[in-house]
């Protein structure tokens, strides 16, 4: 059985994957429309690229991320993926993420998401170059 949460970005799951550590930030990005069981996902906004800089990479962002089966907190982080941070600031804010699923999940592992076709197809309709991660991170 499919498991229907809201969707967050790639860099999101990757966070959680990753365990990066929750800390307390400057600014709360809230996705609160959730997806219920039996809705389809919508297509989403498309933009012909990527947003401005939105951001402020000297504060911290947590994304509270709202889900049927509660709130996730999750430390984004500016300093070191800049453009990944600002991509999902600004997507959550246009309501991008709003009624989608987590379209991927692996138990113990991963979550993913971040399509609002919800089959890991979709997207905003441009790309950015990849930031490298650069810390230690275990599972």
């Amino acid at each position: 059985m499919k498991m229907r949460l809201l969707v967050v970005v790639p860099f999101i799951i990757i966070a959680v994957a990753l365990g990066i550590l929750y800390r307390q930030g400057d600014i709360d990005i809230t996705i609160s429309k959730v997806m219920q069981p039996g809705t389809t996902p919508t297509q989403g906004k498309q933009y012909s690229s990527p947003p401005p800089l939105v951001i402020d990479p000297a504060k911290s962002y947590i994304a509270n991320i709202a889900t049927t089966k509660g709130i996730m907190r999750v430390s984004l982080l500016p300093k070191e993926t800049p453009n990944t941070v600002n991509n999902f600031v600004f997507l959550s804010r246009e309501g991008f993420y709003n009624n989608t699923v987590f379209h991927r999940i692996m138990k113990g592992f991963m979550i993913q998401g971040g399509d609002p076709r919800g089959d890991g197809t979709g997207g905003p309709g441009y790309r950015f170059a990849d930031e490298p991660i650069t810390r230690d991170y275990t599972r």
